[in-house]
């Protein structure tokens, strides 16, 4: 019997592209499915910034919420201040 190799359908993705100075380093590299990264390219583009991302994603989700995008050295005050009005 011939041996099946196991088929990988994974794709590597940069979380930060290199257009926008990301690496190939391993902590910026994430698998994800390959029908879900060829959707993520077509759907937000090339060097589409997390703020823009998140603008798109907020169009297509229940009205009731809202997508953002924070820097992680700006989170931790964004959330202080949210809190504060919930």
């Amino acid at each position: 019997m011939k041996k099946r190799h196991k088929v990988n359908r994974n794709n590597k993705h940069h979380r930060k592209s290199r257009a926008n100075g990301g690496t190939d380093d391993p902590s910026n590299l994430v698998e994800v499915p390959k029908r879900l990264h060829n959707f993520y390219h077509a759907f937000f583009s090339e060097g589409t910034h997390p703020p823009e991302m998140a603008i798109k994603l907020t169009r297509w989700i229940d009205p009731d919420w809202v997508m953002l995008a924070v820097e992680k050295h700006h989170a931790r005050d964004i959330m202080k201040v949210l809190r504060q009005l919930v």
